[in-house]
């Protein structure tokens, strides 16, 4: 289960930028995930849940936002929704893709309680 250590690795972000920003407290963590990372959801919010225990955010709320997997096929241009890396691109089968989206895992933004 390797989101328990993208959990850590979060909140270890989390962390820094409340030091950073002499924070009290993490109100919010809002996390973009990207449907082709790799990443099971609910065992990241598992994770996340466990990390932020004894941390400036034990009581924050956790915000995950999936994004879809995209695609572009450089034969023909065309753009499309992509579920898998080996799926041909609709419009001409060609089996070459390039990913344009889906891939992200990112915290794109902390709301804190400043001292």
């Amino acid at each position: 289960m390797h989101e328990m250590s993208i959990a850590m690795n979060i909140l270890d972000i989390v962390e820094r930028t409340a030091q950073v920003n002499g924070a009290a407290a993490v109100k919010d963590i809002f996390i973009d995930v990207g449907a082709l990372a790799g990443v099971m959801i609910p065992s990241l919010e598992f994770g996340l849940e466990v990390a932020k225990r004894n941390t400036r955010a034990r009581l924050a709320a956790i915000h995950i936002r999936e994004i879809e997997g995209r695609g572009r096929c450089p034969t023909c241009g065309g753009t499309f929704p992509m579920g898998f890396y080996i799926e041909p691109c609709p419009q001409c089968e060609d089996s070459y893709l390039s990913m344009t989206s889906g891939n992200e895992l990112r915290v794109r933004e902390i709301e804190v309680e400043k001292n």
